[in-house]
Parts: structure tokens; C-alpha cells; sequence
């Protein structure tokens, strides 16, 4: 993820056209735009007999995991820079 980009299309249509129905897609990037042409923010959308989830904010969802993942980074950060 780029801080102001858009994120880029991944699955065209066309794509999700190709694929099973039944089949899922949830586009973690739905917030800046999708990975998938069809992803709507924060709504979940059948195209073409396909499922798209696109969820908005992942992290405030799973905030204890978001905020255990963070520290582990922090942490790994101040390993890395003190050598």
C-alpha cells in the first residue's frame, strides 16, 4: 500500500467472468480502491456468480490482532537498527 495511491487492479472482470461460480474474492485493499475492478468499499457484491468481499478498515475489525502484529513489527524494527 502506497499512502495516497490508488491500489492497483489485480482482477479485471473479465477475470472474474473466467472464474467457478461459488468462488470468493476478498479484496484487502478495498479501502484504496480495490484490487479487484469489481470491489465496492465496505459492501459485499455477487458479480457474475462470483462473491466479492471488500472490507473497509481491516484492522479496526480485528484490533487485538492489528495492535499484536504492529508491536511485533516495532519490535523487529529496534532489533534490526540496534544490530
Amino acid at each position: 500500500q502506497v499512502p495516497g495511491k490508488k491500489a492497483p487492479v489485480l482482477i479485471t472482470e473479465e477475470m472474474v467472468k473466467e472464474m467457478r461460480p461459488g468462488s470468493v474474492i476478498v479484496d484487502l485493499a478495498a479501502e484504496t480502491g480495490g484490487n479487484c475492478e469489481l470491489t465496492e468499499p465496505d459492501k459485499t457484491v455477487v458479480k457474475h456468480g462470483v462473491t466479492i468481499i471488500g472490507p473497509a478498515n481491516l484492522p479496526a475489525m480485528m484490533p487485538d490482532h492489528a495492535s499484536q502484529m504492529y508491536s511485533k513489527n516495532i519490535g523487529n524494527l529496534v532489533l534490526h537498527l540496534a544490530g
